[in-house]
């Protein structure tokens, strides 16, 4: 990629209920210049949470075959992808911000060095509340998601803290972008 006319893509990372659909959601209001790439889940349109393209399994397969994707993973007995429009939009020139995975993360990078990432924080007693409140998880679901060992944030990740008012979160979280953009 050419430096000077390469975009960035950007991974928003945290744990489940950490508030990053929220922000980015906050964000992508303020930051129209900003592409936010929505994922393709193996989950129902209308299960609630974020706005995502639901796809079956066998669809999203055939995506993975076809070079569709430009990052997969699994979690939570999902498949998750970012489309491969993705790393176009970026040899362009623009920015794009997508939803990440803390566990994918490391696979990511290899596939794409200058992937920069913004890690989302949020205290264990808010994140149960807000995945509750959600309402798509069993009380089981949300224990087995509070439990998943945390991965130590990566060298030159930058840290949202979301534990107060949303529309400080969406300030962190502008501000961190625009960071990310301008390489401050």
């Amino acid at each position: 990629m050419d430096a000077k006319t390469a975009g960035h893509l950007i991974a928003i990372v945290g744990p489940s209920g950490a508030g990053k659909d929220s922000l980015m959601d906050g964000a992508r209001d303020r930051l129209a210049h900003v592409y936010f790439m929505q994922r393709i889940i193996t989950r129902a349109a209308d299960a609630g949470g974020e706005a995502h393209r639901a796809v079956t399994p066998d669809a999203f397969e055939a995506l993975r075959h076809d070079g569709k994707l430009l990052f997969n993973w699994q979690a939570h007995g999902l498949e998750y992808g970012i489309p491969i429009k993705a790393r176009d939009l970026v040899l362009q020139g623009h920015s794009v911000v997508f939803n990440g995975s803390r566990h994918a993360l490391a696979s990511q990078r290899n596939l794409w060095p200058d992937l920069k990432v913004i890690w989302v924080t949020a205290n264990r007693t808010l994140r149960e509340a807000r995945l509750s409140k959600r309402g798509r998880e069993t009380a089981k679901d949300i224990g087995n998601r509070l439990a998943v060992n945390e991965p130590t944030i990566p060298s030159g990740a930058l840290v949202v803290e979301n534990d107060g008012r949303l529309a400080e979160g969406i300030k962190r979280m502008e501000e961190a972008i625009l960071a990310l953009i301008r390489g401050t």
